[in-house]
């Protein structure tokens, strides 16, 4: 056991470990280069060599092994230190000295399922996209006592099933975990160069491939075009007038930004994002991550006069922001009529940008002129940060520069 090798990549992944008997369903969602996929191979690998089971690789579809994750699993094998331990066929893998057996089955093919006895463990990989039917097949057929489900994927659609009943759940029967390459501790390179070119080119697109975010039609997202992530350093100048917005939460986000208007352009340069926190710790956040906030009017969500006052109270500038009726599209479309900019350090307000979108219309697919709920937290910031501006030129110029976009 001491020479077998172990790379945990990421903290995220205890609850894996811990083997709660509760648990029966593991989640793993998120982008490329995670390291999800590795994980769950190297956490059941150490299973299989430690106890007999039996292990289910499953995918939707699969027309040979070499189609699976049994690649993926020979070269695990091979970096844990484990080659002399586990027999690889061609139809299987089998661990010598506990007989534990990884098989290999697509979901198309139930009655190959059904005629493996005794499965303790069943690994779906990339599956976003298995059926409702699918999974109301597999599930019963699983019935050894304490057996267990490793569901790995990246997100594809917001209402896919496997999304929706795996990945967003909340039973206590389920642990999600959702895993990015900035939680990966053995995050590559080689990868970093290719995730910064599509950041700085398609932000949309790679906030789906390395964020973990649902495909969406382009059309549909709010800010598609209209803003770009690069590095700049726009705070030399100590006479250049900066904006603060902040949004407050609990289970949702508490969090702020910093912006800066000049030559039509929205500038983002830093972000102070955190859960669960109360607001007698909000002060040190916003003055940890926004630089010269003590310095000028904090614009906050109007609704929560005890929490502006408390901001105040403690040497905050902060007062509300009004939330009128039109001003939400008041707002977005006036920052739809502009470029914003977004450095990278900013990676929530990046993540929201690429999320916010229209309702879609789930019957003819058309994009919908009403604003779907979510990842609005940090926008809902910097609509309040820019409010002096917004009100200053109104909805009407907002909507007459849209149109000659």
């Amino acid at each position: 056991m001491s020479d077998i090798k172990i790379q945990l990549a990421s903290h995220k992944l205890k609850p894996l470990y811990a083997n709660d008997p509760s648990v029966r369903f593991y989640v793993l969602r998120g982008g490329r280069g995670s390291g999800k996929s590795y994980s769950v191979g190297q956490y059941l690998l150490l299973k299989a060599y430690t106890q007999e089971c039996r292990i289910l690789c499953v995918r939707e579809f699969q027309t040979s092994i070499k189609k699976s994750i049994y690649a993926q699993i020979c070269l695990i094998i091979e970096d844990m230190g484990l080659g002399d331990y586990f027999r690889i066929t061609n139809e299987y893998i089998e661990c010598i000295h506990t007989k534990s057996i990884f098989y290999f089955v697509g979901l198309q093919d139930m009655s190959s399922i059904k005629s493996i006895a005794g499965v303790t463990d069943v690994w779906a990989e990339e599956a976003a996209t298995i059926t409702e039917s699918m999974w109301d097949r597999l599930i019963p057929t699983i019935r050894t006592p304490n057996s267990k489900f490793y569901i790995c994927y990246n997100p594809q659609h917001l209402d896919d099933y496997t999304h929706t009943y795996f990945g967003l759940s909340t039973s206590p029967d389920t642990c999600v975990i959702e895993m990015n390459y900035n939680d990966n501790l053995y995050w590559p390179q080689e990868l970093e160069a290719e995730r910064l070119k599509m950041l700085a080119t398609d932000p949309v697109k790679h906030d789906h491939v390395y964020g973990g975010g649902t495909q969406v039609i382009s059309d549909a997202v709010i800010f598609a075009g209209r803003y770009r992530v690069e590095e700049f350093d726009l705070a030399y100048d100590r006479n250049r007038r900066f904006y603060y917005g902040m949004d407050f939460g609990f289970n949702d986000p508490t969090c702020g930004l910093r912006a800066i208007y000049e030559h039509d352009r929205v500038y983002v340069d830093y972000e102070a994002y955190a859960t669960k926190l109360t607001i007698d710790q909000t002060p040190q956040l916003l003055r940890s991550h926004l630089p010269d906030i003590d310095r000028w009017p904090l614009y906050c969500d109007e609704s929560r006069p005890d929490s502006i006052a408390f901001l105040a109270k403690n040497g905050l500038r902060a007062s509300g922001a009004p939330k009128g009726k039109g001003s939400i599209l008041d707002g977005v479309e006036w920052l739809r009529a502009r470029q914003i900019v977004v450095h990278p350090r900013c990676e929530n307000l990046i993540r929201e940008l690429g999320r916010y979108s229209y309702k879609i219309d789930k019957n003819t697919e058309e994009v919908l002129p009403i604003i779907a709920p979510g990842h609005d937290h940090l926008i809902d910031s910097l609509r309040y940060a820019l409010y002096p501006l917004i009100k200053s030129t109104g909805g009407l110029e907002s909507f007459l520069r849209l149109a000659h976009h």
